[in-house]
């Protein structure tokens, strides 16, 4: 799923900050997401440590 989001993301050419910076706003927003229990895992963590 996010490795899709940065080929995407890198396709309309978005720079790497762009693309950071939203990958920040999507994982604040799969945290809530977990805190609330709507939600069990977070994808953003798995592809942290990939990268």
């Amino acid at each position: 799923m996010l490795a899709e989001f940065v080929a995407i993301r890198n396709g309309i050419g978005a720079t790497d900050a762009t693309i950071r910076q939203r990958r920040a706003v999507l994982g604040s927003v799969l945290t809530i997401a977990i805190r609330s229990e709507r939600a069990d895992t977070s994808p953003i963590i798995a592809f942290n440590k990939r990268i």
